[in-house]
């Protein structure tokens, strides 16, 4: 869809073919350009890819609306242990070694090698750590300001070919009187546009409540979980297990049996708009009435 221009185009108003249009010198350093203007606050990028283009925008306005939106917070969900306690005393009674697990790579209860391996002689009892739930919710989204509403505006360098999707004018600077000369008789104003400075105030979650996390546990004698030595069901707090004369931990399989996730509020329900819009200095164009293309 075609952007309409600022402009009260007559009735009559045709497309021109940029070739034989006869663009008098400009009056000021500003040099002739094709210049688009429209509601979108995204012009169109200039013909042939020129980057050297200026923007700008007339009767801007931010939304009143003083808020972004209302915040929320995702679930704590449950988080497998990492972690279990090889001991060499009955009962788990000494301080034991940790035997670590990569329950974070492995979620849905690989074959997980176990961190170091427990030989039978160095194994008495274990302590099975129970799942948790997360210590923090994410935000379930982060605003962005409200739409800006008024007239943009792209002037671009003057080509004369290639530009029938920019939909642009033939502009010029004014007479030094500040006044447009015949053919070029249409004028705007338009601000320099520097930026928009908005943003939102970041939604934020507090601590999590409530959840309830059980696992599985599935301990093996080797590193391909094919020769089982005990599986514990419903772990939901530290457990000690006694071992048999048999047993060497070289492997384990976790597993989430049930979860309830926790909630968090967030910190501050609401998030607000701050920051301002910056306009730079008045630029005046004179413009043809009709919109320029190249159908070739």
């Amino acid at each position: 869809m075609r952007s309409t221009p600022y402009v009260a185009l007559s009735a009559a108003a045709l497309l021109s073919c940029g070739e034989g249009l006869d663009i008098p010198e400009p009056r000021t350093e500003d040099t002739t350009v094709l210049l688009w203007s429209g509601s979108d606050p995204n012009p169109p990028p200039c013909p042939l890819g020129r980057l050297d283009y200026w923007d700008g925008w007339a009767d801007v306005s931010a939304s009143p609306q003083k808020e972004c939106g209302t915040c929320s917070c995702g679930p704590a969900p449950c988080v497998l242990p990492s972690e279990f306690t090889a001991h060499e005393s009955n009962l788990c009674a000494d301080d034991g070694i940790p035997v670590t697990l990569d329950t974070e790579k492995h979620q849905r209860g690989e074959c997980i090698e176990a961190n170091p391996r427990v030989p039978d002689e160095a194994l008495a009892s274990i302590t099975l750590a129970p799942p948790t739930v997360a210590s923090r919710c994410e935000p379930l989204q982060q605003f962005g300001p409200p739409p800006l509403t008024g007239i943009f505006a792209r002037a671009c360098p003057w080509v004369p070919k290639h530009f029938a999707d920019f939909d642009g004018l033939a502009c010029i600077a004014p007479d030094e009187d500040g006044s447009c000369p015949a053919g070029f008789s249409v004028r705007f104003e338009f601000q320099e546009r520097i930026g928009d400075a908005r943003t939102c105030t970041p939604c934020a979650c507090g601590d999590p409540a409530g959840g309830r996390c059980l696992a599985d546990v599935l301990l093996f004698r080797d590193i391909d979980c094919s020769d089982l030595m005990t599986l514990y069901n419903g772990v939901e707090a530290h457990a000690c297990i006694e071992a048999q004369p048999t047993w060497s931990l070289a492997a384990a399989r976790v597993i989430l049996a049930h979860e309830e996730p926790g909630a968090c509020p967030p910190t501050e329900k609401t998030s607000y708009v701050g920051g301002t819009i910056e306009s730079g200095e008045t630029r005046v164009f004179c413009c043809t009435q009709h919109i320029i293309t190249d159908e070739d």
